[in-house]
């Protein structure tokens, strides 16, 4: 009887090991597989960046740790978008190294509706490319709809033309991530003009320095109080000269 309970609990137990023996293999070849895989889609991401877009070896190893596809469907589209509204490959290697996750985006609802808005404009060619170089990832990354077309029509009620709009958002591309700072952008702008800062100085002071008018709106009448205190007439473009200039040096301390 004994012996035979000590049998069963035996054979038991080898059953035991023998299927946790069996999982565990079954467990390192599916791990095994999704490697290859892995391995061999990376490959491909990384030898599609290096020949079709002109990345190196090194920037291309970088740029498939954020992006992925298994096919080039997607990605040759966009190149052929990008060269089609005169980006250049220098251009598209540059915005592609920052950016790699464009070669994933929708062309027909992202790209496409942005690049149209930001030619409408003005910039085209060489000058479109620049524009989104120097405003990367952001105006990729943000809501043309929500954020960059209600951005660009606060700006260019303050400062009446598209050119100087395109030169804001170069200098302060924030601007076009939301409330935020066109908040306080808003918020600082009403404080000069109640001091009596003419219309058109407040417009070149924005075109020229609007991180500036970015900072928070009690620090920003704080400095506007000491400008004052320093007999500065607000009339005068010295009275933003010198803002400009205490801002900068509060903000290195």
């Amino acid at each position: 009887m004994l012996s035979s309970l000590r049998r069963s609990v035996f054979q038991t137990t080898r059953g035991s090991s023998n299927s946790t023996t069996v999982s565990l293999i079954r467990l390192r070849r599916s791990i095994f597989i999704h490697d290859i895989h892995s391995s061999s889609s990376s490959s491909f991401v990384v030898n599609y960046l290096i020949n079709s877009c002109g990345l190196s070896e090194v920037e291309a190893i970088t740029a498939s740790k954020t992006v992925n596809f298994k096919t080039s469907s997607n990605p040759d589209s966009v190149l052929d978008l990008l060269e089609n509204y005169g980006f250049t490959k220098p251009y598209i290697s540059k915005l592609i190294t920052w950016y790699p996750k464009i070669l994933k985006s929708n062309i027909q609802k992202t790209l496409k509706p942005k690049f149209d808005f930001f030619k409408s404009k003005g910039l085209s060619g060489t000058d479109l490319a620049e524009f989104f170089l120097s405003c990367h990832p952001i105006v990729l990354k943000t809501s043309l709809q929500d954020k960059i077309i209600p951005c660009c029509d606060t700006l260019k009620n303050i400062v009446q033309f598209d050119k100087n709009v395109v030169v804001i958002i170069r200098r302060h591309s924030w601007l076009l991530t939301g409330n935020v700072y066109l908040r306080k952008l808003m918020v600082n702008i009403e404080l000069l003009k109640d001091e009596g800062i003419p219309q058109s100085n407040v417009s070149n002071f924005l075109i020229n320095q609007p991180s500036a008018l970015t900072i928070s709106s009690s620090k920003f009448e704080g400095i506007v109080q000491q400008i004052k205190g320093m007999g500065f007439d607000p009339s005068k473009t010295t009275f933003l000269r010198g803002l400009q200039g205490l801002i900068a040096m509060t903000d290195a301390t």
